[in-house]
């Protein structure tokens, strides 16, 4: 089985289960915000890449919860950061939480 290649989000997008098992990359040179949904699956692993000079800001939809690891780290580190998120429990199907992990600083 041939590997997927890299998903480009050239601007502000919502991330949900339809991206599960996807590395996701960002090609804007500008900050971007990717909303991270309260609807999506536990168990919904997304890789993501900041590929150019913009940063990612992850920001959880109403109901949704972001945790991470580096208290208050919410956006990629950097031009060519890199880490994952995954989706750990969601309580009522609207309240899903979103682990980040990798390069990460705070906005």
């Amino acid at each position: 089985m041939q590997p997927l290649a890299p998903t480009e989000i050239p601007g502000n997008a919502t991330i949900d289960t339809i991206h599960d098992g996807l590395v996701l990359y960002s090609s804007s040179a500008t900050t971007t915000t990717w909303t991270l949904s309260a609807a999506a699956v536990p168990g919904t692993e997304v890789g993501w890449v900041q590929d150019n000079a913009g940063t990612i800001v992850f920001s959880a939809a109403a109901g949704a919860t972001l945790e991470c690891v580096l208290t208050g780290h919410n956006s990629s580190a950097g031009q060519n950061a890199r880490g994952s998120l995954i989706v750990m429990h969601n309580s009522g199907g609207a309240a899903a939480v979103w682990n980040l992990a990798g390069f990460t600083t705070v906005t």
